[in-house]
């Protein structure tokens, strides 16, 4: 249906803008939101990588961890924070206490020397982001054995987050839409009053009630209504 109202046309048109300004810039907050989020928790990967690394000792020809971690949640079964260490053909050497109970994790190998950041990543209806490296670890033989260590977080605490945040989010942009609308549409009521008035003067030309256009018109008008008279 073709729309012949001015404020139709221009309603619309307003309506199309502030939902496309509001949805590109929702979907830029939300995932700068959650890109905030994988990286701090990427970064504590990495930190409980490092702590791992210092307390790992080399004996018997095989790389040893201590019974207990320097991070308490490596010790409660299935806190939701596991480590696993394998060697180069993928053979499963140890396992932290938290991830005795488990009877399988997604593992995905790092390049030599390199930090991997997946996730979220699914095994058994569960997601966990996942950091892995790969290094060489030199026995005190002068032996050198490849090894590749995994850190899993269970990603159901960071996706709560995320998805907190963007409920919130869209609550208040959806709230700013509105309100928006209703500036918009207030601002063109009092735009278009000029033209609502010139429509009622010339009916009431028409029906013989004045004779002439009045002056109080904006300058943009005052040629047609001039022209009118």
């Amino acid at each position: 249906m073709i729309l012949r109202s001015i404020k139709s046309r221009l309603l619309l048109s307003l309506t199309v803008f502030v939902a496309l300004s509001l949805g590109v810039s929702g979907f830029a907050l939300d995932r700068s939101f959650r890109n905030s989020v994988e990286t701090a928790l990427q970064q504590k990967l990495k930190a409980n990588f490092y702590s791992l690394l210092a307390v790992a000792d080399a004996e018997k020809g095989e790389l040893m961890m201590p019974e207990l971690l320097p991070d308490p949640l490596f010790n409660r079964i299935e806190s939701g924070l596991y480590a696993i260490i394998k060697n180069q053909l993928d053979e499963e050497l140890w396992r932290s206490p938290s991830a005795i109970t488990l009877s399988s994790l997604p593992t995905t190998a790092a390049r030599l020397g390199q930090f991997r950041f997946d996730g979220p990543v699914s095994s058994q209806k569960k997601g966990y982001y996942q950091l892995s490296y790969a290094l060489i670890w030199e026995l005190e033989n002068g032996e050198e054995r490849h090894y590749h260590i995994y850190l899993l977080q269970a990603a159901q605490p960071a996706m709560t987050e995320i998805a907190e945040f963007r409920s919130s989010l869209w609550r208040w942009f959806g709230a700013i839409g509105i309100i928006l609308l209703f500036i918009q549409g207030s601002i063109m009521h009092w735009g278009l009053k000029p033209l609502r008035k010139l429509a009622s003067d010339l009916q009431a030309i028409e029906n013989g009630q004045q004779e002439q256009l009045t002056d109080n018109y904006p300058s943009e008008l005052q040629n047609d209504t001039q022209n009118l008279n």
